[in-house]
């Protein structure tokens, strides 16, 4: 989110959010101030790692209004698909390694009974 939406979902200025973001701490009240201009919660702020990114997905549902949270890493997500269709790829080539086997053994013992009948 840019600093100027953000300041405008606040009234403040741009100026305020770049000193506020580089201040070692704030006070609480700004902090969920801030976490609620953003559309999440403190904790959701206060845990955030640039080096792990997780989307937090917020639903509302019907009226009930129950929110289900889906806390997830996208790199995870990545590499355990990946793995999948490893897996897939692996056995794709070793069914087709299966067919040419049998295709090659048939194609030998159809030799075989050619070359028998031309006896």
């Amino acid at each position: 989110m840019k600093q100027e939406i953000l300041a405008k979902e606040l009234n403040t200025t741009q100026q305020s959010l770049s000193y506020y973001e580089n201040q070692e701490g704030l006070d609480e009240i700004l902090f969920a101030q801030l976490a609620q201009g953003m559309g999440v919660s403190p904790e959701i702020l206060r845990n955030f790692n640039m080096k792990s990114p997780t989307f937090n997905i917020q639903e509302m549902r019907d009226s009930s209004q129950a929110i289900y949270n889906y806390n997830f890493s996208p790199i995870d997500k990545i590499v355990e698909q990946t793995a999948k269709l490893e897996k897939l790829y692996e056995d794709i080539l070793k069914v087709e390694r299966e067919k040419i086997e049998l295709l090659t053994n048939t194609n030998k013992a159809l030799q075989s009974l050619i070359e028998e009948l031309k006896r």
